[in-house]
């Protein structure tokens, strides 16, 4: 016990000797003041900070001729869509847990509250299970699918596709 007190004790007195003595490893101080000044007056430090160069600047580096500005390019309107993706949005007009698995890349898992919306975009399917297949009502791509069983009913791994869309 007495020697890790002796131990900490010379650890905290060598600390402080270092670090109250300054730059003792020989390094020149750099006052910044003369540092904004060389960057003002178009100078700059060189590496070991000891000398100060001016920038020189040979005359074909320098603009004589304005630059024109290229000409301007038409705005084509973007679609970030896809035609053969499907959009699942879901209106609640009562609290339920859910469970949606986008094609086979995501799951989403949780709950909604009553009167609350949410999107999801697959590509090719949905697997959907709900714990109140009355409370949801389904728009796939925008055509309404409606509630997916009774009010209280559970349903699982049901698949909405885009045969869904044209009415099979």
């Amino acid at each position: 016990m007495g020697l890790v007190i002796i131990a900490m004790l010379a650890i905290g007195i060598y600390g402080i000797f270092f670090f109250s003595s300054g730059s003792g490893d020989g390094t020149a101080e750099v006052d910044s003041t003369s540092i904004k000044a060389s960057i003002e007056a178009g100078r700059f430090i060189d590496s070991s900070q000891y000398a100060l160069t001016e920038l020189d600047l040979a005359p074909e580096d320098t603009v004589t001729q304005p630059i024109t500005p290229p000409e301007p390019v038409e705005a084509k309107q973007r679609v970030f869509a896809r035609e053969d993706s499907l959009v699942l949005e879901a209106f609640t007009s009562a609290p339920v847990w859910f469970s949606v698995k986008m094609d086979t890349l995501r799951t989403e898992r949780g709950s909604l509250s009553s009167n609350e919306h949410r999107i999801w975009k697959a590509r090719d399917y949905f697997v959907i299970t709900l714990g109140d297949a009355g409370a949801v009502t389904f728009f796939l791509n925008g055509k309404e699918i409606g509630t997916l069983g009774d009010e209280g009913a559970v349903v699982k791994n049901l698949t909405l596709s885009r045969q869904q869309l044209s009415g099979n």
